[in-house]
């Protein structure tokens, strides 16, 4: 159920953000909150959790991009196996941290995007020239999760295991 909750809250996010961005953006600019959920996923729960939600959401988003199975799902997971092991799954309690992680996890999906249809597709291109340097989505991406960072803890606290558990004991 834990898992479940992220994908879904990835997914709203993901669909919001881009319905908004989409309209009122600039060239492109999009930033990925779905990425920002993975980042604090990977830095909070295990590698069996983050590898279920990645999937999942790449799945998600794969199919809304038209793009071809398996690109999404493992360009993401990529992404949030390389926060994993970067971290060495420590605690981030530090919301500059976690937006820095965020914009450098964003970063990475991207290239690992591009790398991977690249490499395995005929011809690969970026939409605009700003999607093409990465920075400003990664920036936007990193402010994003520096206001989300307070609204993701909160919604860890509703519906983590561990405090669930306590309800649940016999003792």
């Amino acid at each position: 159920m834990y898992s479940l909750s992220w994908i879904v809250l990835g997914w709203l996010s993901y669909l919001s953000f881009n319905a908004f961005f989409t309209r009122f953006g600039f060239e492109y600019i999009i930033p990925d909150c779905m990425v920002i959920v993975i980042a604090f996923v990977a830095t909070r729960r295990n590698l069996l959790a983050l590898v279920y939600v990645t999937c999942c959401l790449g799945y998600i988003v794969g199919r809304q991009a038209l793009g071809p199975t398996g690109l999404h799902e493992t360009a993401l997971t990529l992404s949030g196996l390389s926060v994993y092991f970067a971290l060495g799954h420590l605690t981030v309690d530090n919301r500059f941290i976690f937006g820095l992680l965020s914009g450098v996890t964003v970063m990475g999906y991207h290239s690992f995007l591009f790398s991977l249809t690249w490499l395995f597709g005929a011809e690969a291109y970026f939409s605009s020239w700003a999607t093409a340097i990465l920075f400003p989505t990664g920036l936007l991406t990193a402010a994003i999760a520096l206001l989300a960072y307070p609204l993701l803890e909160w919604f860890e606290g509703l519906v983590s295991v561990d405090k669930q558990e306590v309800f649940l004991s016999w003792r």
